[in-house]
């Protein structure tokens, strides 16, 4: 395995044609046949770059359908690593449409995606540094880079919040959460959390939790 590789090295590029049992019933590309064109991209993209077979999904960070594809209509899809940690990969996910005729070009979707290395035993395996090399290369990785600060910022929040609604619910429910009773109080604000979130979805009736 190299130790470093550039984000030219990594590119995979591919043609599909939106076939008629691809097409829903508004006429265009189901999104799910585009969405797993999107992953085997991101999933041959990282095995190229990190020289190994066995890499999975970590995250989607976003997928943005832009124009419509349809029927018989020639999809090009693009990845290349935008930015890399020990054993993780964002691949970035570029998808055009193109006249078969004009050769003219429409850019109708987009990806973001974290895939990372595992060995045998399914643990993490590191993978070789990113080289930059041109300006584009240095937009992606600075890029990348915000899109992973924001998405541990998002799960430290989401968390923090989580901790606060348990301590409040700990705090009515007259228990202050020793050994002991951690667990079972715990199992009974989940279940709260669960019931409020059926009432919100108008699935049973308030009342329903109030015992809970």
């Amino acid at each position: 395995m190299k130790k470093m590789k550039t984000a030219l090295e990594s590119l995979c590029e591919s043609r599909k044609m939106a076939m008629p049992d691809e097409i829903n019933p508004h006429g265009t590309l189901f999104g799910g046949v585009m969405m797993s064109w999107i992953d085997k991209m991101g999933y041959m993209c990282a095995q190229n770059y990190a020289e190994w077979k066995k890499t999975v999904t970590a995250n989607i960070d976003q997928i943005q359908f832009l124009e419509p594809v349809y029927s018989g209509e020639h999809v090009l899809l693009s990845a290349r690593v935008s930015n890399v940690g020990r054993s993780s990969m964002e691949i970035d996910v570029q998808i055009y449409k193109e006249d078969p005729v004009t050769k003219k070009k429409l850019k109708v979707g987009l990806a973001y995606m974290t895939f990372v290395a595992i060995n045998p035993n399914g643990k993490s395996r590191a993978v070789p540094k990113l080289k930059l090399e041109t300006p584009e290369d240095y937009v992606r990785s600075k890029n990348a880079i915000s899109r992973a600060a924001s998405r541990k910022a998002l799960k430290e929040a989401y968390e923090m919040n989580e901790q606060d609604s348990y301590t409040e619910f700990a705090t009515i429910a007259g228990n202050d959460n020793k050994e002991g009773s951690g667990n079972k109080l715990k199992n009974r604000f989940l279940i709260r959390m669960l019931g409020e979130n059926l009432v919100a979805k108008g699935l049973i009736l308030k009342g329903y939790i109030l015992s809970i």
